[in-house]
């Protein structure tokens, strides 16, 4: 079986398109997407792209610098393998969700990283270690915070970070986190917010 790379480089996606790669999927800020399903083993968005999706990788999500998406948006990385990374740079606008889970999770191997943003409206989920500077307004769930400096390494340690599941409008949906874990809902009132 051979893998196929798939750089998404222009052209318009909208409403209920899927696209699927077997290996890595490139996302530029040049192509139009809307209500798409991006499906790969590895999903990279270029820096200043903005979009309204959802993107599952199986590997590793990688989000560059001032990405934005839409609400209902839902981004992230799910594996049966402890090694599972989702990456987000400075500048994140998205309202909706994130995630990264693995089925075996594991200290240092599950990682879910968030640069510095005031952005990130929705859920933020991991069931492996945060590492985060920004503020979420939302919920959180993960099983470590981490941070680490050029001296030391702290765990369970949060610096900057804000999350205030209290600002969200009284009628937000996103997915449910606990007995469902993979139940979401979509409800399109909340996309001005």
């Amino acid at each position: 079986k051979s893998r196929e790379s798939v750089s998404l480089v222009k052209g318009v996606f909208h409403d209920n398109v899927v696209l699927v790669s077997s290996d890595t999927m490139v996302v530029w800020p040049s192509v139009d997407l809307c209500n798409a399903v991006l499906i790969a083993d590895v999903i990279v968005f270029k820096a200043g792209f903005k979009g309204q999706l959802q993107a599952f990788a199986t590997k590793e999500l990688i989000v560059e610098e001032n990405c934005s998406f839409l609400y209902p948006s839902f981004i992230g990385a799910m594996s049966a393998f402890p090694e599972v990374k989702v990456t987000i740079g400075e500048g994140l606008h998205l309202n909706g969700g994130i995630f990264c889970f693995s089925k075996h999770a594991e200290e240092e191997n599950t990682v879910l990283s968030i640069g510095k943003t005031d952005g990130v409206v929705g859920k933020v989920y991991t069931n492996g270690d945060l590492r985060m500077n920004g503020r979420i307004i939302g919920g959180l769930y993960c099983n470590r915070f981490v941070y680490q400096t050029s001296r030391a390494f702290y765990e369970n340690f949060m610096l900057d970070v804000v999350i205030d599941e209290s600002a969200l409008p009284k009628n937000y949906a996103s997915f449910c986190v606990g007995q469902e874990l993979f139940k979401f809902k979509t409800v399109l009132e909340c996309q001005d917010y």
